[in-house]
């Protein structure tokens, strides 16, 4: 996942950065002799779960100043 992170500081002109952190992710876990046909989808499950769902480990949802949500 670090590997990931550091491909995203990269500046690249795609809305999103769409595929980029799966691309980069997918080809990480491959390299770590994780089959494709897992480090895939689990690259893609990974991103919907980091960006759908996300919550700080409080439990406390914030906005995007920062502030609590009442």
């Amino acid at each position: 996942m670090a590997v990931g992170e550091m491909v995203e500081m990269i500046r690249i002109r795609v809305p999103g950065m769409v595929g980029i952190y799966e691309t980069s992710l997918t080809a990480t876990l491959i390299t770590f002799s994780v089959p494709a046909s897992i480090s895939a989808p689990a690259a893609i499950l990974l991103r919907l779960v980091t960006s759908v769902f996300d919550i700080p480990a409080t439990g406390t949802p914030y906005t995007a100043t920062g502030a609590e949500c009442s």
